[in-house]
């Protein structure tokens, strides 16, 4: 084992005699190796910057051209629908009747085919 090791650290550049932190200026970010001295020690070392990138993939039916399978439930904060397939969330201002084009909470006739009524809730006895 060698008496001085690599330093990896996700903010800070790490001297790798001393172990002095500091922080890289991020117009100095490379990932090409260039030579920096440590401003405590004074020992010079090699140092480059390693990139990653995450990338976050998100399901929504309306960009599919599908109807989302809003089901209506209570939150800490309030009411509001989640859709089971893509987990989108809307709230009820948000959500309108696909027959008679009103928001959700505004009563749909009897015969508004996407009539989003709200669940009875059960009152205990």
């Amino acid at each position: 084992m060698s008496e001085y090791t690599d330093q990896v650290d996700s903010c800070n550049a790490i001297c790798p005699y001393c172990e002095e932190e500091y922080q890289v200026e991020a117009e100095d970010y490379s990932e090409n190796s260039r030579i920096e001295q440590c401003d405590s020690c004074g020992m010079k070392y090699h140092i480059h910057q390693e990139f990653t990138v995450d990338t976050r993939t998100t399901p929504d039916c309306e960009i599919n051209d599908k109807k989302h399978d809003l089901k209506w439930t209570e939150t800490r904060s309030g009411e509001a629908y989640f859709c089971e397939v893509c987990g989108v969330c809307k709230l009820p201002k948000e959500v309108l009747c696909e027959y008679c084009g009103t928001v959700e909470d505004v009563h749909h006739s009897a015969s508004c085919p996407n009539n989003f009524k709200k669940p009875q809730t059960r009152r205990s006895k």
